[in-house]
């Protein structure tokens, strides 16, 4: 792969991770972290085109200094448009995960492969009402540009969570009440011919 190095000189960490999606060309997208020289400092969020004989040189996607870009990941929509997110870990608590302080980025730029129609949707009745959210606002980011500022989407943000949906959530102690609920029956069963079979036991010995 031409001009493209990895990270670890910069960042030794085995849970970094690399995506990859195809496109209506057939021509697959790769995105990972790493360099384009072995003298950068500065680590950079990469994007490289495979198509079908020979890589891309690499599209910068976003760069950082100090701060490490992991876990990108890549998606094709209606054949040309081209989705990535990432998430950013703080320089300051690069190895201190519990007191990271982290980002998560998106990007989005169009492809000059053919477009694909969307499938249409077929007519369904609509949901049952349920109070409104806030969507996230988000920009059309370029896709390969020094210049991208990607959006953040972080906990200020985030649309809150219906309150409809609230009483829904579960958890493991749920499951153990249902479990001693259903089970009941049975084991009074058991106690009671315990109880016979010890009455029975004390008059044959008396």
């Amino acid at each position: 792969m031409p001009n493209v190095l990895g990270i670890w000189a910069l960042y030794q960490s085995r849970l970094d991770d690399y995506a990859t999606a195809v496109d209506s060309a057939g021509r697959i997208h790769l995105v990972m972290v790493g360099r384009r020289n072995l003298e950068q400092t500065r680590s950079e969020l990469l994007h490289v085109v495979w198509d079908g004989s020979n890589w891309s040189n690499p599209d910068v996607i976003a760069s950082y200094a100090g701060d490490m870009p992991e876990w990108p990941r890549i998606a094709v929509g209606l054949g040309n448009q081209l989705h990535v997110v990432w998430f950013v870990r703080d320089a300051e608590n690069i190895f201190n995960s519990d007191a990271g302080n982290y980002q998560v980025w998106y990007a989005t730029g169009a492809t000059d492969s053919p477009a694909i129609a969307p499938v249409a949707v077929l007519d369904i009745p609509p949901p049952l009402p349920v109070n409104e959210v806030d969507s996230i606002s988000s920009e059309i980011l370029p896709l390969a540009t020094s210049q991208i500022k990607p959006v953040v989407v972080d906990d200020a943000n985030a649309p809150s969570q219906p309150a409809a949906l609230l009483p829904n959530i579960q958890s493991e102690n749920d499951e153990v009440f249902l479990l001693l609920l259903a089970t009941a029956p049975v084991l009074a069963l058991i106690a009671v011919a315990a109880a016979v079979f010890s009455l029975q036991r004390r008059r044959r010995i008396g």
